[in-house]
């Protein structure tokens, strides 16, 4: 998508909200090989829900 200066802005957070839509299950398997950091960002993003969940449960 060409809209003006911008475009890899764009891609990329076209991307981040994909990501989020869809989930990392839904890439195919031989892009996850090429991920940068991906097992890093696999321990990150279960850190996270951890940490909402004890949130979570704090605050009812």
């Amino acid at each position: 998508v060409n809209l003006g200066d911008d475009t890899d802005t764009t891609a990329a957070i076209y991307g981040q909200l994909a990501g989020a839509y869809y989930g990392y299950k839904k890439l195919p398997e031989h892009w996850l090989q090429h991920v940068y950091a991906h097992e890093f960002m696999k321990t990150l993003s279960k850190w996270i829900v951890y940490e909402g969940e004890q949130w979570e449960r704090k605050n009812h």
